[in-house]
């Protein structure tokens, strides 16, 4: 089992800024979720009214989404809130798309493709081979 990250990520939904992330193995039962997003690089608010238990998704439907949106998630086990996840910043005037795209560098058609936690930091990365360059390790989530 790896030991990963939550792995937020938003995406825009017309109007709206779908944002989910991960239930990790180790998690307890029971376990809640408050979502909050910064705006521009302001102070963060909450976007729940109530821990949310049925899932690892919420769509934020304030946004301004002609402004940067960072948003994390912070789980709350036994009525405790815990330390914030990892953020995941969706840029002002993004496309509305039902993905993520991952950017790559120019470089050759595809070979091969392996995805895990190569560096041991808690997110996947994901490693690349082509055909005219050596293999390359992005971030992925």
């Amino acid at each position: 089992m790896e030991n990963l990250g939550r792995g937020v990520v938003a995406v825009r939904d017309g109007s709206n800024v779908f944002i989910s992330w991960r239930l990790l193995a180790l998690d307890p039962s029971g376990i809640g979720f408050n979502v909050y997003r910064s705006a521009a690089g302001g102070p963060a608010v909450r976007l729940n009214s109530s821990v949310l238990t049925g899932g690892t998704n919420f769509t934020d439907t304030t946004a301004d989404l002609t402004q940067d949106n960072t948003y994390f998630v912070k789980p709350v086990s036994g009525g405790q809130e815990q330390a914030a996840s990892g953020s995941f910043t969706l840029q002002a005037n993004s496309v509305d798309a039902p993905y993520y795209t991952v950017p790559l560098r120019d470089g050759g058609s595809f070979n091969h493709v392996w995805v895990g936690d190569f560096d041991g930091d808690g997110e996947y990365d994901f490693l690349v081979a082509r055909e005219t360059m050596k293999p390359q390790c992005r971030r992925l989530l």
